[in-house]
């Protein structure tokens, strides 16, 4: 059998995929559930591949220092935005005046990524209306006035992303629990992209990538020695019942002492 192993960096994050590949190099019949599989199986892709684009691009441009927002209304706002188009003009506003203060003040350009999240109350005065909130990804600047500039109510929460502590996909992943529009999130044309290397396509029998997957998934001195100068943060093993092979994703940060502690 011949596996590709494809190597994809964002920032401190270093992540590791196996997955099988035909003897061209092109990607198995069941890597993706297209037409033929059920529209949940679609869905569930979609979804996951979205995340995953998100995290890495969260990993590639934000670290210890910057900011992870939480933007709400009040519910007796009068400005609540009534749509989705509404909800995005309001968040636009915000980074304009956050980019204004920052150019006035002498930081560096922006950068940010955010999330619109809807909800539908089920209960008290706004029951059956939709609601909006935002997740925002901002860069390093005073947390106080990061609050202060949002007018629309009291309900607004900046902290200090702590990647290390917190989990490094952790509110990446929180981000991308509900996405709304046509983007499942808004980044900054500052952003950097994940690096991406070619796939190092290799012969690898079905009985080693079950021994990976089976006996090594948690063995960090096993995963560390494919990446020397990263600590290994943990290994997922996925079998794919329409093609009967593993695919695997192993996730590591930078060795640094701090960071390790």
């Amino acid at each position: 059998m011949i596996y590709a192993e494809k190597k994809i960096d964002s920032g401190d994050m270093r992540e590791l995929l196996f997955y099988p590949v035909q003897p061209s190099g092109r990607l198995m019949p069941g890597t993706e559930p297209k037409t033929k599989g059920s529209r949940e199986a679609q869905i569930k892709y979609n979804l996951k591949k979205a995340e995953l684009e998100l995290v890495r691009r969260v990993n590639a441009n934000f670290t210890t220092g910057d900011i992870f927002m939480h933007l709400t209304y009040d519910d007796d706002n009068p400005n609540m935005p009534k749509d989705y188009d509404e909800a995005r003009k309001v968040i636009t506003a915000y980074l304009r005046r956050v980019r204004k203060w920052r150019n006035e003040n002498g930081y560096p350009e922006m950068k940010y990524i955010y999330v619109i999240e809807e909800q539908e109350r089920k209960s008290g005065k706004l029951a059956g209306r939709k609601v909006y909130h935002y997740h925002l990804f901002m860069s390093e600047m005073p947390r106080d006035v990061a609050e202060d500039l949002w007018i629309h109510g009291e309900r607004v929460n900046a902290d200090r992303f702590q990647p290390w502590r917190f989990g490094q996909e952790a509110a990446a992943r929180y981000m991308s629990k509900a996405p709304l529009g046509k983007k499942r999130f808004v980044c900054s044309r500052n952003c950097k992209k994940p690096v991406i290397h070619e796939p190092k396509i290799t012969p690898m029998s079905d009985r080693r990538m079950r021994s990976m997957a089976e006996l090594h998934i948690d063995d960090a001195a096993y995963w560390e020695r494919r990446a020397p100068g990263y600590v290994f943060c943990g290994a997922k093993a996925v079998w794919n019942e329409r093609n009967s092979r593993y695919y695997i994703r192993a996730t590591f940060r930078k060795l640094d002492g701090e960071r390790r502690m």
